[in-house]
């Protein structure tokens, strides 16, 4: 999604950033910037309030839905704090109010999302507590197929992500191993002449 903003407004309508801009633009006759929209709180805002009434756009084509979790109901209510993290992924990543954490997907495929399936698996499924509950999404559907933009989640606060545990992990049991060890005498090595070509 893309967002036109005049250039005397731009530092009042959204969180200028580099990756925000896509273009210099002039439209009738007013020159701003072409602007990714997950920087403009105003359409940040306009996603989460979609999700909590769950709106449904029909279209030609298909229906983009704003789904809301049943067992997990969106509580925010008056103004929303929301920001998009500026970590370097390849989604954007937006929290709502240190709540709720948005997954809108940049790499968008007709087919079955896993991450939006397990995850909503998980929470409304199962009684499973060492995961996210999920808490809303935004799908598109067509007959032919079904496209996910993005996945709301509970935030829960973490330590760091699943490579630098898995190393650290590692680390650790290879110190252990060395610090358990017996110690053997290894055989010596002989001596042999060297090859020469």
């Amino acid at each position: 999604p893309m967002t036109f903003v005049p250039a005397d407004r731009i530092l009042d309508k959204v969180e200028y950033t580099i990756q925000s801009i896509i273009c210099r633009a002039e439209i009738q006759e007013e020159n701003g910037f072409i602007l990714d929209s997950s920087y403009d709180r105003a359409f940040r805002d306009s996603l989460f309030n979609n999700m909590k009434k769950e709106v449904k756009l029909k279209e030609n084509e298909g229906v983009l839905e704003f789904n809301a979790s049943l067992f997990n109901p969106l509580t925010l209510s008056g103004d929303v704090d929301s920001r998009v993290l500026k970590a370097d992924q390849s989604n954007t990543a937006i929290i709502y109010s240190d709540k709720y954490f948005f997954k809108f997907y940049r790499k968008i495929e007709r087919e079955i999302n896993p991450d939006l399936e397990i995850t909503r698996f998980l929470s409304e499924s199962t009684n499973f507590q060492n995961s996210p509950k999920y808490s809303g999404s935004i799908v598109y559907r067509e007959d032919d197929g079904t496209f996910v933009f993005g996945l709301m989640q509970e935030k829960v606060e973490h330590q760091g992500d699943s490579w630098v545990m898995t190393i650290d992990s590692v680390g650790r049991f290879y110190e252990r191993v060395m610090a358990a060890g017996v110690k053997e005498n290894l055989p010596k090595l002989l001596n042999k002449p060297a090859i020469k070509f």
